[in-house]
């Protein structure tokens, strides 16, 4: 907002013009006082025209200018999202937020991870796994597709699309904010940067851990739960004392948890070529990727059966 105000102004050549007249009043005064001859009404009347000249001056407008005064008001008040608690970040912000980092993507995301790295560098970070595989890979262009996380050094945006990921992690969207990294270098210096390369390689971890979380939470679901809580599940007893029939009540839970697709698979059939190549090119990976890929078996009839 802007306001605008009148302010007097001191003109400095009528301070100088003040200050001469009143010098030369003074001496005038002086050489009346010494002339002998000169009666007390003279006096009178040269007294009373300085003090009149004194108040004309005084009475004389002052002169003001226009002065612009500006205020701001901080409109939007919101931290960034992964700067914030996890606790306070609902899912459906984690979706939003998701639309503003992958601006193509018409389905929510599968999975997301939010984590604040420490250690000998220390940075934030929220990434995203897609639901929906981007057209370049689906035509098996890899090396024509540019994929990248936004960089951020003390929150101020470097880099909207920052190779951190392996080729065949390229896929993966969000951001990421270190304190540790130099604002004022170029692009080229950053990528050989020593630090970058420690984020690459915790950034890297994490994402297979989400995966590897992905496929865990899937295959749990579509079984129904552990074994172990069937086993310690107590019978329930009517007002009679007779024990409940509780087989129908598990077998519709049973058909209920069937019916609900196995999350990791849908991911898989469409992200596993990239899977694949990383067991191929990562060797600090290989044996965890390994455990995420799935295959069909003869002992299966269906073709979403893998094991």
């Amino acid at each position: 907002t802007t306001s605008k105000q009148m302010v007097d102004v001191e003109d400095e050549e009528e301070e100088v013009e003040d200050k001469k007249e009143e010098a030369s009043e003074e001496g005038e005064k002086k050489d009346e006082e010494e002339k002998a001859g000169d009666d007390e009404k003279d006096d009178d009347s040269d007294i009373e025209v300085s003090e009149g000249d004194e108040e004309e001056a005084e009475e004389k407008p002052k002169k003001q200018k226009e002065v612009v005064t500006y205020s701001w008001e901080e409109l939007n008040t919101d931290q960034a999202i992964w700067t914030r608690s996890k606790d306070e970040i609902t899912d459906d912000d984690y979706q939003g937020f998701w639309k503003v980092v992958n601006k193509q993507a018409m389905e929510n995301a599968t999975a997301w991870s939010h984590f604040d790295a420490e250690g000998n560098i220390n940075f934030k970070s929220l990434v995203y796994l897609p639901s929906e595989i981007p057209p370049q890979l689906m035509q098996g262009n890899m090396d024509e597709y540019t994929g990248g996380l936004k960089l951020y050094v003390r929150k101020v945006l470097i880099s909207d699309e920052f190779e951190l990921m392996p080729r065949y992690l390229s896929f993966i969207r969000g951001v990421v904010d270190s304190d540790d990294l130099p604002l004022n270098v170029n692009r080229e210096t950053l990528q050989e940067s020593k630090i970058i390369k420690i984020i690459k390689k915790k950034l890297v971890r994490k994402v297979v851990e989400m995966i590897r979380k992905l496929a865990l939470d899937s295959e749990k679901k579509a079984k129904g739960g552990d074994a172990d809580e069937d086993e310690t599940k107590e019978a329930e007893i009517d007002a009679d004392g007779n024990v409940v029939e509780a087989e129908k009540k598990e077998e519709e839970s049973d058909e209920e948890e069937e019916e609900e697709p196995n999350k990791y698979l849908e991911w898989y059939k469409k992200f596993a070529p990239s899977l694949k190549m990383g067991v191929i090119e990562d060797d600090a990976n290989r044996g965890k990727l390994a455990k995420l890929l799935r295959f069909h078996s003869s002992k299966t009839d269906g073709e979403d059966d893998f094991v």
